[in-house]
């Protein structure tokens, strides 16, 4: 632990890029779930990557601006530090304030190239609503989560094994964290189905405002169809045919 406010104010600096990286990645995939060592892990390698990457350009700069220290003589000579302190304290708000920029940039990135991922060729400037008939536990947790179009909201179709089906706002599962079926989470606005014959069109019903939350429990759906929706879309549900798809 740092002994002093300069140790603790360092450390919070150093790991701010981290977290921000990792805020920006739970914004896009709020259903994603890891142990806190992996969590810890992955800040602290996302903080030293980018705090690295950031110091170096910040070094750069400090050999040709003259209102930022002398990196050399800060490193070698103990009483630099005080003496230049507005220059230093200009030159760490520089690397983290830099840091925190390649985090939000790295995000857009890795943002970007998960959507060309999901975009078939010649339809990039297509609405982010497609569909995906999913039967693999892991293929539904790619649905939910690194496949998710930035910015778009996920909605989930549920079939269940007596034949009613759901629709409503992805909140989570645990699709790739358990060795059996997933549990999933939907939200409001919900709306169900009761069972139908073969050819016969479902009645869909809304749920009333009351039912925040569904759980569909393990082994209970039979498939599920994933919608993505632009953010700004006024639609309150997904589009698409009526009926119960039929295999």
């Amino acid at each position: 632990m740092p002994e002093s406010w300069g140790g603790l104010v360092a450390l919070l600096g150093l790991v701010t890029p981290g977290l921000v990286y990792r805020a920006r990645r739970e914004r896009r995939h709020p259903a994603r779930r890891e142990t806190a060592f992996r969590e810890t892990a992955g800040i602290a390698l996302a903080s030293l990557v980018l705090t690295g990457a950031s110091l170096v350009v910040v070094g750069a700069l400090a050999e040709v601006v003259p209102w930022l220290p002398d990196v050399g003589r800060w490193l070698t000579e103990p009483s630099y530090g005080g003496e230049h302190y507005r220059q230093v304290a200009v030159f760490v708000l520089l690397v983290v304030g830099l840091a925190c920029g390649l985090a939000v940039g790295a995000d857009q990135v890795v943002a970007a190239t998960a959507h060309r991922r999901t975009s078939r060729p010649g339809q990039d400037d297509a609405p982010t609503s497609t569909r995906q008939r999913l039967t693999g536990i892991h293929a539904m947790r790619r649905a939910t989560t690194t496949e998710v179009p930035a910015g778009a909201r996920t909605w989930l179709w549920v079939a269940l094994d007596d034949g009613t089906h759901l629709k409503g706002l992805h909140r989570g599962s645990d699709a790739g964290e358990t060795d059996g079926a997933p549990e999933i989470l939907l939200g409001h606005p919900l709306r169900w189905a009761a069972p139908a014959a073969a050819g016969t069109p479902l009645v869909w019903t809304e749920l009333p405002g009351v039912w925040d939350s569904v759980v569909v429990p393990r082994g209970r759906a039979q498939f599920v169809v994933v919608e993505y929706l632009d953010a700004d879309d006024d639609a309150v549900h997904p589009t698409g045919p009526e009926g119960t798809p039929r295999g």
